[in-house]
């Protein structure tokens, strides 16, 4: 006779599948009022209300509202602090996943792969030129703070039509290589566009490139 008991993992694994969407929805909705940047905790939570709604989210606990408008009104270090004193594992679970969740807006085109170093090369940090520096705000405010304050995304490299190494985030030019760095991966753009690691902390933006061509 068959075991119809469902195992605990299994069980897991479902709920995971069902409340990612909500979550995902949830999370947008806290990146979307955040910049809006309301001038308190009341218009937080009205402003939280309405975009939840429209975003397909209707039925928000008091537990689920109070966290969004921590996430709102208070900064990551202030609110992760906030977070451990609450009781209810739920709600931590609520706030990580604010804080890590990541925006769409800076997610990669489908055709774009990584660059992989040689055996004989290292990553290393370089500073880009800014041309977009309302795009640099945009991350800081969107992009969850690593425990450094860097800011962490994928970046991706492509020629433009003046040959210089284009710098982007998402479907928006954040910048350029200088002419030294685009020559340590000139060839490699030549035959196609790729991603680089990419950061921003304290308004400077660094790219992952290997440390010669």
């Amino acid at each position: 006779m068959s075991d119809k008991r469902e195992a605990p993992l299994s069980r897991l694994w479902k709920r995971a599948k069902i409340s990612a969407p909500r979550q995902k929805a949830i999370a947008s909705t806290v990146y979307t009022v955040r910049r809006a940047k309301p001038a308190d905790a009341a218009q937080a939570r009205a402003a939280l209300l309405v975009e939840a709604a429209r975003q397909g989210v209707d039925d928000l606990s008091d537990k689920e509202l109070s966290t969004m408008v921590d996430a709102v009104t208070t900064s990551a270090k202030e609110g992760a602090s906030q977070a451990i004193g609450k009781t209810t594992a739920g709600v931590k679970s609520l706030w990580a996943s604010l804080q890590s969740s990541r925006p769409e807006w800076i997610e990669l085109p489908d055709d774009v792969a990584a660059l992989n170093l040689r055996s004989d090369q290292t990553a290393v940090a370089v500073p880009i030129e800014i041309e977009a520096p309302a795009l640099v705000a945009r991350l800081t405010d969107d992009v969850p703070a690593e425990g450094d304050g860097a800011r962490t995304f994928e970046a991706w490299l492509a020629l433009d039509t003046a040959g210089l190494a284009a710098v982007h985030v998402g479907r928006e030019r954040l910048g350029r290589l200088s002419a030294a760095q685009a020559a340590v991966v000139h060839d490699e753009l030549t035959r196609r566009r790729f991603w680089v690691p990419g950061a921003v902390r304290d308004g400077v933006v660094t790219v992952g490139l290997p440390d010669h061509a």
